[in-house]
């Protein structure tokens, strides 16, 4: 995990979470701490997010440059009355 998204260390605090029954009994039933299952899954979610905005601002200054580069496409073909 990538832990400057959060702080690992900060302080834990009590969370009202209204959650299906059946998968609570399910995976408190494999055993461990279902508080530690949802941090550790949150934290996932968390850094998987945080890589999908990464990309889509690489693919944004991308095609920034491209244009900066290389022009619009079609451009070469706009007689004007589209300004």
């Amino acid at each position: 995990m990538d832990h400057r998204l959060y702080d690992p260390t900060a302080a834990k605090r009590p969370t009202n979470l209204s959650l299906n029954q059946d998968l609570v009994a399910k995976v408190r039933a494999m055993g461990g701490s279902l508080s530690e299952r949802v941090e550790r899954l949150l934290a996932r979610d968390l850094e998987t997010e945080a890589m999908r905005r990464a990309a889509l601002a690489a693919s944004i200054d991308e095609s920034n440059a491209l244009m900066e580069n290389h022009g619009l496409v079609g451009e070469d073909f706009n007689d004007g009355r589209f300004a």
